[in-house]
């Protein structure tokens, strides 16, 4: 950004290095307000990046060394394997609507490696969002007396993505203090998305949350054994206390769930936990049946209620159209292929940010150590969540998966390039 004084007037120039940054910005502030805004954000880039092609095809361009890492692997053999699948079931394109908002990972990591933008107008962002979402659960909770907090979206994804703020925010703190927002506003957006996590009553993102950051603390090098087992002693401790206290609000829904699960019967569905495992146990027939390459993308709807007419299934989850579990999702829709796929874009970029995260022993960057943390978190927490929710099946969600990982794999391969 080039400021230049005319005439007694301040003019700004803003860019191409300034509008990317400002787009990465935008995700995290806009996906939990209107769920179309992780779309707009997505097409935003698109048409960004197609401005920017004379960049990304340079022969000195950064852009091919950015792809060639397993966090993009991973969305190539997706793409790839969703093609495999079209052929094989002949579906409507409409059915890979969703899928195919991962392609807008590929050319929106290899321009942010090449514009090299600061990574401290997204982690802002991440912040500010986190800011946003407690203040915003706290006044559904208190002041509207709302049962659980929810935003303007989902109530479960609300609760995850608000888990991944804090998880951002958290990695944000390793990062080095000229590349990253003020402390205290790094503390305020972790404060504030837990506070809406708590507060939005999902146990999928309280578990999303504790397991990879625990999982952290326990096996990280950088801390030392006297710090690790105090940080892992006060978060034990205070998930002990919410758990364990009665009237609190991780109390009364994990009672409710260990009471739901003991009473379960087959066909019987009187409960939001009755109603995943009667639909799993739907997924699992679906799967048996068509194992390799699955009853197809979009027939899910259609192949739960032909077991239900067949006595197989109770009535009460007819108008689902997916299992509330992304791996038995597409276990059901595209068999062993589909799984395959799946894996993919979930096991390539971790693979990824973990070998960014460990640094080479600590010889890399700090910034590349503390983006593969952030990174790693992400996804560790978006694979945890996806047992208990059909994360992908929503378009906004599977937006900002996908632009997540793309700005912290070109962050990371514009700092290398730097190097």
């Amino acid at each position: 950004m080039t400021p230049q004084l005319r005439a007694g007037t301040l003019h700004v120039r803003i860019g191409a290095r300034e509008i990317a940054a400002i787009l990465a910005a935008a995700l995290p502030i806009t996906v939990l307000t209107w769920e179309r805004s992780a779309g707009l954000v997505g097409l935003a880039w698109l048409i960004f990046c197609i401005t920017q092609w004379r960049i990304l095809v340079a022969e000195d361009s950064p852009a091919r060394a950015a792809l060639r890492n397993s966090a993009s692997g991973g969305f190539i053999a997706f793409a790839a394997i969703v093609a495999v699948l079209s052929l094989l079931h002949g579906i409507p394109s409409r059915a890979f609507d969703n899928p195919s908002r991962f392609a807008l990972v590929l050319p929106m990591l290899a321009t942010i490696a090449c514009l090299r933008p600061s990574c401290r107008a997204w982690l802002t962002g991440v912040s500010a969002a986190g800011v946003y979402v407690g203040v915003l659960a706290l006044v559904q909770s208190l002041a509207l007396d709302f049962e659980a907090a929810s935003g303007f979206t989902n109530q479960n994804k609300f609760g995850f993505i608000s888990a991944t703020f804090a998880l951002l925010g958290i990695a944000g703190m390793r990062l080095p203090a000229n590349v990253r927002p003020p402390l205290a506003l790094l503390v305020g957006g972790v404060v504030g998305a837990l506070i809406a996590m708590l507060l939005s009553a999902t146990r999928g993102a309280w578990v999303a949350f504790l397991v990879p950051l625990l999982s952290w603390l326990l096996f990280a090098r950088v801390i030392t054994p006297r710090h690790k087992a105090i940080a892992i002693g006060s978060v034990l401790a205070i998930a002990a206390a919410l758990t364990l206290t009665s009237g609190t609000i991780v109390h009364s829904r994990l009672s409710a769930m260990i009471a739901d699960l003991g009473s379960y019967i087959p066909g019987v569905v009187e409960s939001s936990v009755d109603t995943r495992v009667e639909l799993w146990r739907g997924s699992v027939m679906m799967f048996e049946a068509h194992p390799l390459i699955g009853i197809g993308p979009g027939r899910y709807r259609e192949a739960n209620r032909q077991l239900i007419a067949e006595g197989h299934l109770s009535e009460r989850i007819a108008e689902h159209g997916h299992p509330h579990n992304e791996y038995l999702a597409w276990l059901a829709s595209g068999g062993v292929i589909g799984f395959a796929g799946l894996l993919a874009v979930l096991l390539g970029p971790l693979a990824y940010f973990i070998r960014c995260a460990c640094g080479g022993g600590g010889t890399a960057p700090e910034l590349v150590r503390g983006l593969g943390l952030g990174g790693a978190l992400f996804v560790a927490a978006t694979m945890i969540f996806a047992f208990t929710d059909a994360y992908f099946y929503i378009h906004y969600a599977t937006v900002y998966y996908a632009l997540t990982v793309a700005m912290l794999v070109g962050f990371i391969e514009a700092e290398k390039a730097r190097r």
